[in-house]
């Protein structure tokens, strides 16, 4: 009988809408940033990084995808665009 009764209840709903693959594309979405890096030939590339990455795993990406093998003579500066230009950050090679 409560079987017959839900089936009437909710048979008039126009369509399906799955929650959990939306939450679970949206908090993907959150977990990933997107940084931009400026190469030295003046050449910019994205990378796609977890948001509580640490700095190296982006060095690594970078160097994967220069193709380097000596990796000790190079690293990253980190330049905050987001604060005014007095508070500009500005950070030595991770």
């Amino acid at each position: 009988m409560l079987e017959g009764v839900s089936r009437r209840a909710f048979g008039c709903s126009s369509g399906t809408y799955n929650v959990r693959a939306s939450e679970l594309a949206r908090h993907r979405a959150l977990k990933t940033l997107r940084v931009q890096v400026a190469l030295l030939d003046d050449t910019t590339q994205v990378f796609e990084i977890e948001k509580r990455a640490k700095g190296q795993a982006l060095l690594d990406l970078v160097f994967s995808h220069l193709e380097l093998i000596e990796k000790d003579f190079f690293g990253l500066q980190y330049l905050d665009h987001s604060s005014s230009a007095e508070n500009s950050k500005v950070s030595s090679p991770l």
